[in-house]
């Protein structure tokens, strides 16, 4: 997993964005950082419930949206 894991000059400069699933109540939550607070990423030996399945750092802004013909399909738009 340490190959996995982005260098400080991978990440600066850039959003992170985080895919959390919750198996309970089937909601996805996307969560943006940009402020400079700690990312705390999946560690593969030990997976806890609330851990990003997902994630990715960009200097684009992305947007999110549910495609209206099939709601089971986010749509990501890089703005």
């Amino acid at each position: 997993m340490a190959d996995d894991v982005p260098s400080i000059d991978d990440i600066a400069n850039k959003t992170f964005y985080g895919f959390k699933y919750n198996v309970d109540t089937a909601r996805l939550t996307v969560e943006k950082i940009n402020d400079g607070s700690p990312v705390r990423l999946p560690n593969a030996e030990f997976i806890r419930e609330d851990d990003y399945k997902h994630w990715l750092w960009t200097r684009n802004t992305l947007g999110f949206d549910w495609n209206s013909s099939n709601l089971t399909r986010l749509l990501l738009e890089v703005v």
